[in-house]
């Protein structure tokens, strides 16, 4: 009697497998992180963990993580990289260092306004109504401070109301003219305004790149001269009768500067 033995060899073998790791906002540490359904959470717990060459971390659409920056805990190999992606729907999550600031304590200071130019009243005025277009030269030295955003306050007579037709300032080149005039608008936009007599009105703030260490030209027009005079320290003043609106500088006038800080 013959006998046969077979020997058999049973060869078994595992494919690596590749790390897939989910991580939200809404997750957890202690989760297994291997579905969207239980998430890590901390980028904390990315940065401590240890990964393989092709293994995928995705983070959550629309969610943000800040305070810790994600730092690479582990090495791919060529061809086989360690991916960082995202998974789901909206905005890109956001990954940032840096943390927020804590505003406990703190209130948003309101704006606030410095006056820049200014001169006393003299208590005198002109009411001769006649159309004229004033232009005031400022010098350096009268110029507190640069601005980016300035208003323009002009005063009226006691008796009679002042009528502006159009305002303007610019840098000064050679007096009465002005190398470039910015429009200064009144009353949300309009190039004139009424000011009533005895009374002061405000320009809307402009923004106007107001140099100190350039003199300024304002230029203010107007079919009544129903104005107060100030007293002048340095300033030139100009006065036109009459004249033709020069439209190059219909644009600005007025005897005090503030600048919005």
């Amino acid at each position: 009697m013959r006998c046969c033995w077979v020997c058999g060899f049973l060869f078994s073998w595992r494919r690596a497998r590749r790390l897939l790791i989910f991580v939200a906002a809404a997750g957890s540490d202690t989760n297994a992180g291997t579905s969207s359904g239980a998430a890590w959470q901390t980028i904390s717990k990315v940065n401590g963990f240890t990964f393989s060459a092709g293994d995928s971390i995705l983070f959550n659409r629309g969610d943000i993580w800040y305070g810790t920056a994600l730092v690479a805990p582990s090495s791919g190999s060529s061809g086989s990289p360690i991916t960082f992606g995202a998974y789901g729907s909206g905005a890109n999550p956001i990954i940032k260092g840096a943390t927020n600031l804590n505003t406990s304590g703190y209130t948003l200071a309101p704006n606030t306004l410095t006056t820049i130019f200014q001169r006393p009243s003299l208590g005198t005025s002109a009411t001769d109504s006649a159309t004229i277009n004033f232009r005031q030269g400022i010098p350096v030295g009268e110029i507190s401070n640069a601005a980016s955003e300035i208003t323009i306050s002009v005063t009226a007579s006691p008796t009679l109301a002042l009528n502006i037709t159009g305002t303007g300032i610019g840098p000064a080149g050679t007096l009465p003219n002005a190398s470039s005039i910015t429009r200064i608008t009144w009353g949300g936009g309009n190039n004139g305004t009424t000011v009533a007599a005895g009374t002061t009105v405000t320009s809307d703030p402009i923004f106007y790149n107001l140099d100190n260490t350039v003199p300024q030209l304002v230029t203010l027009y107007s079919t009544s001269r129903n104005v107060a005079y100030y007293s002048g320290n340095g300033e030139s003043l100009y006065e036109l009768f009459g004249g033709a609106i020069n439209r190059r500088a219909l644009r600005l006038a007025g005897t005090r500067f503030r600048a919005a800080m």
